[in-house]
């Protein structure tokens, strides 16, 4: 739907203006303070509600004011009083609609009546605007958690890499001669217990064999009377000399004192490089792990980005090339505000016209500050997506579009 008249009586500088536009651009020229921007603004005061209305929107010396747009399938006429403002909404066949500003609303989107309010947005804003009209803000504010997440995931293993890999630099390089167990202090020290005791055994076997043999020499040369007696102390030295035999034996089959207390001075140090290389292993191990989650951050980040670009794959996009990152609107990869002066200004008109679907309207004030490839531009689409551009512009030849002069249509 297009606006096929527009009527304004008493809105602001207006005094009475009836216009039945033709073509896709309707210029409204005129100097200064003519009434220019009140034709514009009977536009959004008819079907942009009460909300857009200023507190004194009547010609000043009037009581009332009427703002009227007619389109293919409806008519709105706001009318204005002192005491306030009332919309009527009625078809071409006269049947009027019983929730008026409902139905406009449905009808209109927020930049319709001012698109170049996307370019003035601030990052944020500009990025919420895009959410909103490809409705996406769902998808994407559960992406956009995921991502942080993702992304702290990727820091945090990043740190931890790096904190396993200074532990593991601080360490000792174990070395192929490196003992592999460590010594237990405990059984050193019994085991040389034992030896000395094996030792001293040993010793005590032996003065006894002396003593004994001492007595045998004796018991000799009393072998007569004592015969009996020598038998006896045979088979004590018998007895005697397995055990020698025994204790020589425990004694060869273990290792030296000398040997066991060298070990022992060896403790420590020995000790110190099996944990030290027990403990390079283990950061080796962990330095694998850290390496591991990072490869695994790295690639949650990169799903993410994967998600996020399905995001604006499926989304209904007024314009290819728009996406959001890091809180603005990007298009073909750059930031808005780094868009040329003539490609934002596409950019917001697309956007304006994708909020507003059914009524293909758009009203744009101060059209004196476009250029002349933007004028282009906007004639441009207006033809290709078949819209009605409303546009104001400064002039003072009288020969550029309507001209309106003092509050009418100069004839």
């Amino acid at each position: 739907m297009k606006i096929v008249k527009l009527s304004s009586t008493n809105i602001k500088r207006v005094k009475a203006v009836e216009i039945t536009p033709e073509g896709d651009v309707v210029i409204l020229s005129g100097k200064n303070n003519q009434g220019k921007s009140s034709v514009l603004d009977t536009i959004l005061y008819a079907l942009g509600g009460a909300k857009n209305v200023p507190s004194q929107p009547i010609r000043r010396g009037e009581n009332s004011a009427t703002a009227t747009v007619e389109t293919e399938e409806f008519i709105a006429t706001r009318r204005f009083t002192p005491s306030g403002s009332t919309l009527t909404v009625k078809t071409k066949n006269g049947m009027s609609y019983p929730s008026p500003q409902k139905f406009l609303d449905g009808l209109v989107g927020r930049l319709s009546f001012d698109p170049l309010e996307f370019s003035r947005m601030t990052a944020p804003q500009r990025k919420d605007a895009l959410v909103d009209l490809a409705g996406i803000r769902e998808p994407l504010q559960a992406w956009e958690q995921s991502h942080r997440e993702a992304i702290d995931a990727m820091n945090e293993a990043r740190a931890n890499l790096v904190t396993e890999n200074e532990a593991l630099a601080a360490l000792r390089l174990p070395e192929p001669t490196d003992p592999t167990e460590a010594l237990k202090l405990t059984d050193l020290l019994a085991e040389a217990a034992a030896q000395r005791a094996r030792a001293n055994n040993l010793d005590q076997l032996m003065a006894r064999k002396t003593a004994q043999d001492e007595e045998v020499q004796s018991l000799v040369a009393r072998i007569a009377a004592l015969q009996e007696r020598k038998q006896e102390k045979q088979a004590e030295l018998s007895e005697t000399v397995d055990q020698i035999l025994k204790a020589r034996k425990a004694l060869a089959a273990s290792r030296p004192v000398e040997q066991i207390e060298s070990q022992l001075e060896q403790l420590e140090e020995q000790n110190e490089i099996v944990h030290g290389n027990a403990e390079y292993r283990r950061r080796q191990d962990r330095v694998a792990e850290a390496a591991d989650r990072l490869v695994g951050a790295k690639a949650a980040l990169a799903q993410s980005h994967n998600t996020k670009a399905l995001i604006f794959a499926d989304a209904k996009l007024p314009i290819k090339g728009l996406e959001v990152s890091d809180g603005e609107v990007l298009y073909k990869d750059t930031p808005f505000d780094q868009l040329s002066a003539s490609m934002q200004l596409k950019v917001s008109l697309v956007m304006a016209m994708a909020s507003n679907p059914e009524l293909r309207v758009i009203r744009i004030n101060d059209g004196s500050l476009l250029d002349s490839e933007s004028m282009a531009t906007i004639a441009k689409l207006a033809k290709k997506n078949d819209y009605q551009f409303w546009v104001e512009v400064v002039d003072e030849t009288g020969e550029l579009g309507i001209v309106i002069e003092d509050g009418s249509v100069k004839v």
